[in-house]
């Protein structure tokens, strides 16, 4: 029983020694930047754009782009 209380004991005085070096670190930590409230980002229903000296690999690469990123296009 005494060998269990002083584990109890010992586990008590471990946490409240993390406790305290966790307190230290918050208090010399600069406080947190609050970060901004997301955008809602703006859908467009159609958009038109012209691409001009471009390469047909460079095409590619656009048309996957927009793939990627579940654009649709014509």
């Amino acid at each position: 029983i005494e060998a269990e209380q002083q584990a109890a004991e010992a586990r008590r005085a471990a946490l409240a020694e993390e406790q305290a070096a966790v307190k230290k670190v918050e208090a010399a930590a600069p406080p947190a930047a609050v970060p901004p409230a997301q955008e809602v980002e703006q859908v467009f229903p159609q958009f038109t754009f012209t691409v001009r000296n471009v390469t047909r690999s460079q095409l590619i690469r656009i048309r996957e782009f927009m793939k990627q990123e579940g654009i649709q296009y014509e």
